[in-house]
């Protein structure tokens, strides 16, 4: 359980200089169990810390500190996650709205990887109050950004409106995305099999590569999108036109009419049990 807890808790603190009675009060249980605290100041820029990204930072750094050095004050080694987002995201100062999309992040990214510990970002937010082509947008790029950045925990996937809405459309296509980017992300293989130096040169320079051996052992390595289109306009058109919208609701609605979530363990269930009758008594 110390190797891979179950849980963590994201504790919000009210900003970098106050830390709320609650906030200490979960993450000193947290470090009690040796179970990892994301402890996580809600400042905003421009209204409760400084409106430039340096200063707006190193406020917000300042609280992370305090919270890992309690932590470890409660239990030397307890295990701490280190925010990358933005500080509360930035005040829209046209339109007293909070983002969470912006893209002045780059600071406190750094900040984390500095102190070499596990990073907490947030992407697949929008600012959009609908699944539209902004909420595609700020889902990709803030995606990609967090991902190449190192996020070890990506939040907020399918949140609109600035987090005061959730979409499970926008839940299915940052899913589309995030399989896109592991596409992008991993290693490949080099070696005398993929280099295939050996068939092409058997098939020359007018050769055709569908009917191979090497095609056939191989072609399903390549990444294949479940959501986005890749036939062409004649086919598309035969399966009714969908857009990616009405895709997307097609899949929510086999998920939630087809998934059997796997059972818990007989043992878990009892214990679980155990725990509910003695709050209940």
């Amino acid at each position: 359980m110390i190797q891979k807890p179950q849980a963590a808790c994201y504790i919000n603190a009210v900003s970098g200089l106050r830390h709320n009675k609650e906030a200490l009060e979960k993450l000193l249980f947290l470090a009690s169990k040796n179970l990892p605290s994301l402890y996580i100041p809600a400042s905003t820029a421009a209204v409760t810390s400084p409106v430039t990204p340096a200063g707006s930072v190193a406020l917000d750094c300042a609280g992370v500190l305090v919270g890992l050095v309690l932590a470890q004050l409660k239990q030397e080694g307890a295990p701490v996650i280190i925010t990358g987002m933005p500080p509360g995201g930035t005040f829209d100062m046209r339109t007293l709205v909070t983002s969470y999309c912006e893209p002045e992040r780059t600071i406190t990214q750094a900040m984390s990887h500095f102190y070499g510990l596990p990073m907490f970002s947030i992407a697949g937010a929008s600012e959009s109050k609908t699944v539209d082509l902004q909420a595609a947008a700020d889902a990709a790029m803030s995606l990609v950004v967090e991902s190449l950045a190192g996020g070890n925990i990506i939040h907020d996937l399918g949140y609109l409106e600035s987090g005061l809405t959730f979409s499970f459309i926008q839940l299915v296509l940052c899913d589309e995305i995030v399989s896109w980017i592991k596409g992008f992300m991993k290693e490949f293989e080099v070696s005398d099999e993929t280099l295939a130096l050996d068939v092409t040169a058997a098939m020359g320079p007018d050769g055709q590569y569908l009917g191979t051996k090497h095609t056939k052992k191989h072609y399903r390595e390549r990444w294949y999108p479940d959501l986005f289109e890749r036939t062409n306009y004649e086919t598309w058109l035969k399966g009714e036109g969908k857009n990616l919208s009405e895709r997307a609701s097609e899949k929510i609605e086999r998920i939630l009419g087809e998934h059997e979530p796997e059972p818990l363990p007989p043992e878990v269930k009892a214990k679980l049990q155990e725990i509910v009758q003695g709050a209940q008594r």
